[in-house]
């Protein structure tokens, strides 16, 4: 996976998820590319895993989702205008 490509630049920066499930998966990062079997062993095990774990987070993505805890607070409502203030303006 060439990471320079306009394609891929956006999706690899900064050291991403992606890049972290192509190591997971055996990808060796070689500037600026993700090359798959380099030495010429095959670990179609950690292929195998990291597809099994791609699979079970798509599976549970809305449970994932709900309890993550890093969520943002909810909005504050806006105050109501008093009663007197929005007779006065009236």
């Amino acid at each position: 996976v060439n990471t320079s490509s306009s394609r891929f630049s956006e999706i690899f920066r900064n050291n991403s998820a992606a890049g972290e499930l192509l190591k997971l998966a055996g990808f060796q990062y070689q500037h600026p590319n993700f090359v798959f079997n380099e030495t010429g062993q095959i670990n179609a095990e950690s292929a195998q895993r990291t597809l099994d774990l791609v699979q079970e987070a798509q599976r549970n993505i809305d449970q994932t989702w709900s309890t993550r805890g890093d969520r943002p607070a909810a909005p504050a409502a806006a105050p109501a205008a008093a009663p007197a203030a929005a007779a006065a303006a009236a």
